[in-house]
């Protein structure tokens, strides 16, 4: 995608950077209800995480298991769930400067970070699907290359984004969505991670190095083209799934390897279905493991544009080396107990885990929890967010 910075006319003034922009006022009011939900303390309005307890699983099986054939049994803390945006303080504070006051980063960095998400709402927010139909029967590899180069790798600081080679075809280079002249920012690639001795296998998409995208395996259907060519099932299949869980824990793991000078450790995985998409997190140092609510992918069931919600989460999660800040400390005691169940091969986690060159197995139908949703905490500096987001929203 185009930048469109000169349109968007960043300058510095009384010591603060802002934006001029003739319909900026209509964008912040149409982005505003979800912006609200990221830091509300309104049990109606909430995008939450919930941390979540591992009660069983086979990540210290004597026989290594792939991700296909990964046993993950959860338990929800769930009064113990916070807002979205108590994670992503950084990113929050970011918007809340936008929305608020009309002003962006003075940081370098955090303004190009800024920039992408300014650039996606400026331009066309939706995929071109002719028939709107195709939106709720697109296929595994179809769903995840389409949103890889349509929503998430647009708005990463870089659009780079690997495919597992197994989904490679003849039009390597091509989009699915319908635009005949799309094609993708990202490559087909080996994306398998882990190590034999342990979990393993091979992500779906992997954005800019740095952040996984799932589709679960039993999200879909056997078709005539087998387990990976089927159509979507209607009913969720994101929350509390043990392939998700797993590669996050996976994923994160590795990425304390890779970057030990990094502030945290929590690390984002976002999986995906056609109408939804969840994202998971793991602190592979403290030991915590957390899950948001379900967000809607599209503004309505049959169209190819996102959703306001799907939009700011999904900036914030792609961009989380930069916006993230960490499981609010307060919540840090609410241990997934994966290295009580990881025990005897938690140093091969820690330290023995790979990038490529991992097997990977086929699929077999993967548990997952249940969540009785709570009222989510809030924390001082959200609870102000929503105050001043709410006087704009309703002023006269």
């Amino acid at each position: 995608m185009a930048s469109k910075s000169k349109k968007l006319r960043i300058r510095y003034h009384n010591d603060h950077f802002e934006i001029e922009k003739e319909n900026n006022v209509q964008q912040k009011l149409d982005f505003l209800p979800s912006m609200i939900s990221l830091c509300s303390s309104n049990y109606l309005l909430q995008t939450t995480l919930t941390p979540m307890k591992i009660l069983n699983c086979n990540a210290a099986a004597s026989v290594p298991s792939s991700f296909s054939k990964v046993f993950c049994d959860i338990e929800y803390y769930g009064k113990d769930s916070f807002v979205f945006g108590d994670a992503f303080r950084t990113g929050m504070d970011i918007l809340g400067d936008y929305f608020i006051r009309n002003i962006v980063p003075k940081n370098r960095q955090f303004l190009s970070v800024f920039e992408k998400l300014l650039d996606f709402i400026d331009g066309d927010r939706s995929v071109k699907i002719s028939d709107p139909h195709r939106v709720q029967n697109l296929r595994d590899k179809e769903l995840a290359i389409i949103l890889s180069n349509h929503l998430f790798g647009k708005l990463a600081l870089t659009s780079y984004f690997a495919a597992d080679k197994a989904w490679s075809c003849e039009d390597e280079g091509q989009c699915f969505c319908d635009d005949e002249n799309c094609e993708m920012t990202g490559v087909y690639l080996d994306t398998s991670i882990g190590n034999v001795e342990v979990w393993h296998g091979c992500m779906d998409i992997v954005i800019n190095n740095e952040m996984p995208v799932v589709v679960p395996w039993e999200a879909f259907s056997d078709s005539s083209n087998g387990n990976n060519g089927g159509e979507m099932k209607e009913e969720s299949v994101l929350e509390g799934c043990a392939q998700l869980i797993a590669e996050t824990i996976v994923f994160s793991f590795l990425q304390r390897k890779s970057h030990p000078d990094r502030n945290h450790f929590l690390t984002p995985c976002i999986g995906i279905s056609n109408s939804e998409m969840v994202v998971v997190l793991y602190d592979a140092k403290n030991d915590v493991l957390l899950e948001s609510s379900p967000i809607p992918l599209f503004k309505d069931s049959f169209s190819g544009e996102f959703s306001y919600t799907a939009v700011l989460v999904s900036w914030l999660t792609v961009n989380y080396k930069y916006l993230c800040t960490a499981v609010p400390e307060h919540f840090t005691n609410d241990k997934s107990e994966f290295f009580v169940h990881a025990k005897n091969k938690l140093p091969m986690y820690q330290e023995n885990l790979r990038f490529g060159g991992v097997l990977k197995n086929p699929a077999t139908n993967l548990p997952r929890g249940k969540l009785k949703r709570h009222k989510a905490n809030s924390s001082t500096s959200m609870v102000e967010h929503e105050k001043k987001l709410m006087e704009i929203l309703w002023r006269p």
